[in-house]
C-alpha cells in the first residue's frame, strides 16, 4: 500500500486490512518483500491478519513491512510466523503501534527497527516466541533509546534454551536502556507452535502482560453470503435474458 515514500502529502490515507491469510511470499526469488508492505500510508489499521512463511532471495524478507516513510498506522492481532528475516520491520517510520500480536519462529529476528530521526516504534503486549536468531534485530540497534522506540509489557521466550537477545544486547542490558521494564521471559505456552497453532494452553502467562487472544479462524477466504430471503445468486442488472 501506498507509492510515496517520505511523511508528506499522498492520498494512500486510512486503509484498513484484516482478515488475511497471506503465506508463501517470495519463494526465493524475490527480494525485499513483505506478507504486507506499506509506504506512507498515515491512518492505516492492520489488525487480525495471519502471515507466514515468506522467504528472499538476497535480503529482505519480512511478514509486515512499514517502509520509508509510514507513519500513524497501527498494527495488532496478527500472528505472524516462519518468515526469513522477521515478523516485523519498522524502517524509518514515525509513530507505528505494534501491540497484541503473535510474533514467531521467524528466522534471523522477531521484530527489528532503524529509522532517521523521531519516534518510531511502540511496541506492547506482545508474545514474541525465538527458536532460532533474535528477538529484537540487529538493524537499530545504534540507536535504541526511549527517544525513538519504546518497547514493554511483552513476553519473550527463547524455545531452543539459548538466552533471548536484544540486538546486541542481553535481557539486562536492554533494561539498562529503559526498554521492556515490565516484560517477562517466560513461556506463552502455545498449544502446537512448530505446526502452526498458536492457541494458549491453560495457564498460560500471557495474561500477565494484558494479552487478548482473538480467533484465529475468521481469518482467510471467506463465502460471501446471500441476503436474507434470497433463492437464487444475484445477477447484475441487465444480464436476465429470461424475456429474450
Amino acid at each position: 500500500m501506498g507509492s510515496v515514500q517520505d511523511f508528506g502529502p499522498n492520498h494512500a490515507q486510512s486503509n484498513i486490512v484484516e482478515f488475511n491469510h497471506v503465506h508463501d511470499i517470495g519463494q526465493g526469488m524475490l527480494s525485499d518483500l513483505a506478507g504486507i508492505y506499506t509506504c506512507s500510508t498515515p491512518g492505516t489499521r492492520i489488525r487480525y491478519n495471519r502471515v507466514h512463511d515468506v522467504s528472499r532471495r538476497d535480503y529482505g524478507g519480512w511478514g509486515i513491512y512499514p517502509d520509508q516513510g509510514s507513519h500513524d498506522l497501527l498494527i495488532e492481532n496478527n500472528l505472524v510466523y516462519r518468515c526469513q528475516d522477521g515478523a516485523l520491520f519498522a524502517h524509518h517510520n514515525r509513530d507505528i503501534t505494534a501491540e497484541n500480536n503473535i510474533f514467531a519462529l521467524n528466522r534471523i529476528a522477531q521484530v527489528d527497527r532503524g529509522g532517521i530521526g523521531g519516534f518510531e516504534l511502540t511496541c506492547a503486549r506482545n508474545l514474541i516466541y525465538c527458536l532460532e536468531g533474535k528477538a529484537i534485530g540487529d538493524y537499530g540497534s545504534a540507536h535504541c533509546g526511549r527517544d525513538v522506540c519504546a518497547f514493554d509489557r511483552n513476553l519473550y521466550w527463547n524455545a531452543s534454551g539459548q538466552p533471548v537477545l536484544f540486538g546486541d544486547k542481553t535481557v539486562t542490558q536492554w533494561q539498562a536502556a529503559g526498554q521492556d521494564k515490565d516484560s517477562l521471559i517466560a513461556d506463552p505456552l502455545f498449544v502446537d507452535p512448530e505446526h502452526g497453532d498458536f492457541r494458549l494452553r491453560a495457564g498460560s502467562p500471557a495474561a500477565r502482560i494484558g494479552f487478548v487472544p482473538w480467533d484465529f479462524s475468521a481469518v482467510g477466504p471467506r463465502q460471501i453470503q446471500a441476503p436474507l430471503g434470497a433463492d437464487a445468486p444475484l445477477k447484475p442488472k441487465g444480464t436476465d435474458r429470461s424475456k429474450d
